[in-house]
C-alpha cells in the first residue's frame, strides 16, 4: 500500500500564514471559553448539574432531572447557549488544527507524518459535538417529551468527542515536549518519564473531578504516548547512525 504524500502539506501555506490564521482563531476561542466557563459555574451554582453532566447523562430520567433542576428559565438560555456552541465547536477545531500542523511540521520521519493525521482529531471532535448538540437540542426542547434514545446518543456522540479532544490535547503535550527536549538534546529516559507522571498525574486530578473524563481520556493519552514510544524506538537508532 502506497503512503500518503504530504509534500504539500508540508510547505503550503507558508509557516506564517499558519501561525497568523492560528493567532486569529484564538482570539474568539479564547472569549468564547470564557463564556462557556462562566455558564458552566453559573449552572453548577444554581442547580449542581452543569452541561457535561447534562452531555453525559445516558438515560432519559437523569436528562429529565437535570431539566428540572435547572428551571425553564435557565433550559431557554442553555438552548442560546448551544447556539453559540456550534460556533465554538468551529473555531476550536480551526486553532487547534491550525496549531497541530505547526507543530507537526517540526517533527521529524514517520513522527511528522503522524501528526499531519492528527490534525483531524479536532475536526473529527468538531463533527462529534454538532452532532451532540442535535440531541440535546431536541432533549431541552421535548423536555417531559424526550424520546428514549435521544439521552443515550447524545453521551454516546460527547463521549467520541471527549475522545478525540483527548487525542489532540495529547499530541500537543507530547509532540511539544518532545520537541523542546531535543534542543538541549536530553535523554529520551527523561521523556518518557515526564510523559508517564504527567498521564498519571492528569488521570487522577481528572477522575477526582469528573471520573468519567478520566476512563475516556486515560486510554487515549496513553495511547498516543505509545505511538510516540514505539516510532522513536524504531527511529532513533536511524537518527544517531546519520549523525555519526
Amino acid at each position: 500500500m502506497k503512503r500518503p504524500s504530504f509534500e504539500k502539506i508540508r510547505e503550503v501555506p507558508s509557516d506564517g500564514i499558519v501561525a497568523l490564521a492560528a493567532l486569529l482563531s484564538f482570539i474568539p476561542f479564547f472569549f468564547l471559553t470564557i463564556f462557556f466557563v462562566i455558564n458552566e459555574r453559573a449552572l453548577m451554582a444554581s442547580s449542581g448539574y452543569g452541561v457535561l453532566d447534562f452531555e453525559l447523562v445516558w438515560t432519559r430520567n437523569t436528562a429529565q432531572m437535570i431539566l428540572r433542576a435547572w428551571g425553564l428559565s435557565r433550559v431557554r438560555y442553555e438552548i442560546f447557549a448551544h447556539r453559540v456552541d456550534n460556533l465554538y465547536l468551529v473555531v476550536y477545531a480551526l486553532f487547534a488544527g491550525l496549531f497541530i500542523l505547526l507543530i507537526a511540521r517540526r517533527l521529524k520521519g514517520r513522527l511528522q507524518e503522524v501528526g499531519f493525521f492528527f490534525i483531524l482529531a479536532p475536526v473529527l471532535a468538531a463533527i462529534f459535538d454538532a452532532m451532540e448538540n442535535v440531541f440535546l437540542f431536541s432533549m431541552m426542547k421535548q423536555r417531559t417529551q424526550m424520546g428514549r434514545a435521544s439521552p443515550a446518543l447524545a453521551s454516546l456522540c460527547a463521549t467520541f468527542k471527549i475522545a478525540f479532544l483527548g487525542a489532540t490535547i495529547s499530541f500537543v503535550f507530547i509532540a511539544g515536549i518532545l520537541l523542546l527536549i531535543r534542543r538541549p538534546k536530553v535523554s529520551l529516559t527523561y521523556y518518557y518519564l515526564v510523559l508517564l507522571a504527567a498521564g498519571i498525574a492528569t488521570i487522577l486530578l481528572l477522575v477526582l473531578w469528573k471520573p468519567y473524563l478520566g476512563i475516556v481520556i486515560g486510554p487515549v493519552y496513553f495511547a498516543v504516548a505509545f505511538l510516540f514510544w514505539s516510532i522513536l524506538r524504531t527511529e532513533a537508532p536511524t537518527e544517531a547512525q546519520a549523525s555519526a
